[in-house]
């Protein structure tokens, strides 16, 4: 699976038949890249707008903590999709017209 550049913190990824799941934690820091302490992988989904309902829950009970963070994967397994929460974050380039 290949993940995309993100929006917010909704990983955009390839078009594939694999479920979607809500992955995430907290980390050490903002960079996101030492995952602490992992939540439970959420999922499967089969439809986007689902995990993104997920997503938006889990997001909100967690808005005022600065290293908690989940995102949406697409994977073959709840095993793979949580492999994922563990990645360094996409870094997207946002240039000015």
């Amino acid at each position: 699976m290949t993940t995309g550049p993100q929006h917010g913190d909704v990983r955009l990824v390839d078009a594939s038949d694999d479920p979607y799941f809500v992955v995430g934690g907290r980390y050490a820091d903002t960079t996101f890249t030492d995952l602490l302490e992992a939540a439970p992988t959420e999922g499967p989904y089969v439809r986007y707008d689902d995990a993104l309902d997920v997503w938006r829950a889990n997001s909100m009970r967690h808005i005022d903590e600065a290293f908690v963070r989940y995102v949406i994967v697409q994977a073959d397994s709840p095993e793979t999709a949580s492999d994922q929460a563990e990645e360094p974050p996409v870094t997207r380039t946002v240039q000015s017209a």
